[in-house]
């Protein structure tokens, strides 16, 4: 899958990754589960993210809120 959109946020994401893959895999469930394809998430900095999956295309596109 590939990530696009904003480079803070995509460095955001990447750090939960390395810190807890636990919470990585709760957010990606919470973009498939809900109805809008679409989870928000706030990075270790403070700042807020938006993660919109395109099943389509196959890409998650990091956005700030």
């Amino acid at each position: 899958m590939e990530l696009i959109g904003n480079e803070a946020g995509i460095a955001a994401l990447k750090a939960i990754k390395e810190k807890n893959r636990d919470y990585l895999k709760f957010l990606l469930g919470e973009i498939r589960s809900n109805t809008d394809l679409k989870t928000s998430f706030k990075a270790e900095d403070g700042a807020r993210y938006s993660v919109t999956l395109d099943a389509k295309a196959q890409t998650l596109t990091v956005n700030p809120e």
